[in-house]
């Protein structure tokens, strides 16, 4: 048994309400940082969906160009293609060396894509300061 007198015994015991105000302000210190949690996760696959975007454009587009009949057309044409069936906006294609036509069969051809990050983020300059990302593909020209 206690030795303390029986009003120093309900002084030790916890308060009922005092552990809601606890709560309620623990709740108010995580939840900023879990938001920006979560959009910073939301923001960042966005970003590693055009990154990757852009890799398959860039490589639809060089199988094209290493074709013995593939033209400078027909490369735009597909990158193009490729921009816009996964919603990538303002992005462009280079193609190295430019006259595929007259290129040896071993030859190295490079396509490179390139779309800018402003117009293609879900959150508007949280994250993500703006810039261009890119991607490129190489692969050797066939013989006919």
């Amino acid at each position: 048994m206690s030795t303390l007198p029986p009003t120093r015994r309900l002084r030790l015991r916890p308060r009922r309400g005092s552990r809601r105000g606890a709560a309620a302000v623990e709740f108010a210190v995580c939840l900023p940082i879990l938001v920006v949690i979560v959009f910073a996760s939301i923001e960042a696959c966005s970003m590693i969906f055009l990154k990757q975007a852009l890799q398959t454009a860039a490589y639809e587009a060089v199988r094209v160009a290493i074709d013995p009949n593939g033209s400078m057309d027909a490369v735009m044409a597909r990158a193009h293609d490729m921009l816009d069936q996964r919603k990538v906006q303002g992005g462009s294609a280079n193609v190295s060396p430019a006259n595929l036509q007259q290129l040896a069969p071993g030859t190295r051809v490079t396509v490179t894509v390139h779309a800018p990050i402003a117009p293609n983020r879900v959150i508007s300059q949280w994250f993500f300061s703006s810039g261009q990302l890119s991607a490129s593909c190489v692969m050797a020209k066939e013989g006919s």
